[in-house]
């Protein structure tokens, strides 16, 4: 678990991103400081999400983003796994019903 979260951390340090929002066809900031807010993050700039006060949470607020109707613009390492393992539990319990 603590590889985990070196890794991510590093990750993102590298990437260099130090500011995330929420965004479709442009930054919606309602939705980034909402968003910021519920993860418990810095807020700045007036759009957007200090990457760094949130670097545990990047899919959480890629989710919480996408339940705005937004995505988010915060390269997120973990997203793509997340949502791999998330559709093939969706196609593993099909086939266990019979679809």
């Amino acid at each position: 678990m603590q590889l985990t979260r070196l890794v991510l951390l590093a990750t993102t340090l590298l990437v260099g991103a130090d500011a995330c929002k929420c965004v479709n066809n442009g930054a919606n900031t309602d939705a980034t400081r909402a968003c910021c807010a519920q993860l418990k993050g810095n807020f700045r700039n007036g759009n957007d999400c200090q990457a760094g006060s949130i670097s545990e949470k990047l899919s959480n607020f890629r989710r919480c983003c996408q339940g705005k109707g937004f995505t988010s613009d915060c390269d997120c390492p973990t997203c793509l796994a997340e949502e791999a393992e998330a559709e093939a539990a969706v196609v593993t319990k099909r086939g266990d019903m019979g679809l």
